[in-house]
């Protein structure tokens, strides 16, 4: 079963994979093994769903900020994604 959220009525899937990571480095200046903060798994999350929209041909078109206010205002599209978090290497 593939992760989808629901945002502005379109069913976006939450694709966590290379394309992801990579920019979810850009987006932090972060190494992707370093997911520690609200911050940083907010923009995860963001980041796969861009990673998922552009898999799937969807238009997403929200920046960072604006899908932070959407989060703000509908808290649930961050529900169930404690799995999201790449794994700590030990």
């Amino acid at each position: 079963m593939e992760n989808t959220k629901l945002i502005n009525g379109v069913e976006y899937p939450v694709r966590i994979a290379h394309r992801a990571m990579v920019e979810y480095e850009r987006l932090t200046k972060k190494p992707a093994s370093q997911v520690e903060t609200l911050e940083d798994a907010t923009a995860l999350i963001y980041c796969g769903l861009k990673a998922g929209a552009r898999k799937s041909a969807l238009p997403f078109s929200m920046d960072f900020e604006q899908f932070i206010d959407y989060v703000d205002e509908n808290p649930e599209v961050l529900k169930g994604e404690e799995a999201t978090e790449p794994a700590k290497k030990n």
